[in-house]
């Protein structure tokens, strides 16, 4: 089966998000966070066919963040009422700071991962469904961010 998954990133894109139907949106959504002017610089990434909590929410979630100018990021990945993050290089920076529709999110000190992660764990999550991607490794988020 082929996945197709929507990006919410932008004030307003509830009603109106970006489309992903493959790798190059996937490019695409990676080069618009690490251009953005810093208010957008993570997306929530949901896949369409999955199905919705009684609620009407999704069941999943992918958070890919990235800092352009640094050229690496961060990713979180959600089902249920479970979280993990992708375990990557220890940050030099004091905070690990991104940016989802204006308000700031702190990720763990060793959350970096090049730009190449990212796409190649993002482009996992869609064909396959929505399924946290087998790399790279994974540890539970911290309650005390």
């Amino acid at each position: 089966m082929t996945y197709t998954a929507r990006a919410n990133h932008k004030r307003g894109h509830s009603s109106s998000p970006s489309q992903i139907t493959g790798p190059q949106d996937i490019d695409a959504l990676i080069l618009e966070l690490s251009t953005d002017d810093g208010d957008n610089t993570i997306a929530g990434i949901y896949i369409n066919e999955r199905p919705t909590t009684p609620q009407g929410l999704p069941d999943h979630e992918l958070r890919i963040a990235i800092d352009g100018e640094r050229k690496v990021g961060a990713i979180r990945y959600m089902s249920g009422n479970n979280a993990w993050y992708a375990v990557g290089h220890k940050s030099d920076l004091d905070e690990v700071l991104y940016f989802y529709m204006g308000h700031d999110e702190q990720y763990p000190q060793d959350s970096e991962l090049m730009t190449d992660e990212i796409r190649t764990a993002t482009n996992e999550f869609l064909t396959s469904g929505g399924a946290r991607p087998t790399s790279p490794t994974w540890s539970e988020w911290p309650s005390n961010l």
